[in-house]
């Protein structure tokens, strides 16, 4: 069922901006020492998809008026997923990805629903995925009733990426520049 605008969107993001990052209570710390520093190098990936992610949601989704054509399907692969939120309280990619998707300017013209966006996001460390799991349903509800299909893998970004995209049917564009094609 499509969530309007008016419903799970405005929710999420007041859940968002007042939600407290899971910690070890006393300790101030998150559980299992999972969740470690932001780094440069994932601070510039956020970044990235921030831009990318802001112009491109409604480009993929939305109908375009000129042709009537509009993306069957969408899936979007984070294969180094990360815990969901690090120890400066800094939002992890899953995270920012599923809230800026849901809570777009655009999103009533998107029409996104649980079969034309399928977010996977992937993470090799088993407490970095328990954190990550655990951090999504906090913040979003259980994933299950989110009006997009949300999954969490265990695996490695380098051996699992493509057969899990083969798998869905969908294309893979990695990240460092070159393209190539799962299963159609």
């Amino acid at each position: 069922m499509l969530r309007t605008r008016r419903t799970a969107p405005f929710r999420i993001t007041a859940r968002y901006r007042t939600i407290t990052p899971l910690v070890v209570r006393g300790t101030g710390r998150a559980p299992w020492g999972c969740c470690g520093k932001l780094e440069p190098a994932t601070a510039a990936k956020h970044r990235l998809y921030q831009r990318y992610l802001d112009a491109w949601w409604p480009i993929l989704l939305q109908t375009n008026q000129r042709t009537q054509y509009a993306f069957p399907r969408v899936t979007l692969l984070d294969a180094f997923a990360g815990p969901g939120r690090y120890e400066g309280k800094e939002p992890g990619s899953p995270v920012f990805i599923l809230d800026r998707l849901l809570n777009h300017h655009a999103v009533e013209r998107m029409n996104p629903s649980r079969s034309r966006v399928h977010l996977v996001f992937i993470e090799r460390d088993p407490a970095r995925y328990a954190h990550l799991v655990s951090e999504l349903v906090a913040i979003f509800g259980p994933l299950e009733d989110l009006p997009v299909r949300v999954e969490v893998r265990r695996g490695e970004a380098g051996k699992d990426s493509l057969p899990i995209l083969t798998e869905l049917g969908a294309w893979a564009i990695q990240s460092w520049g070159s393209s190539t094609a799962g299963a159609a």
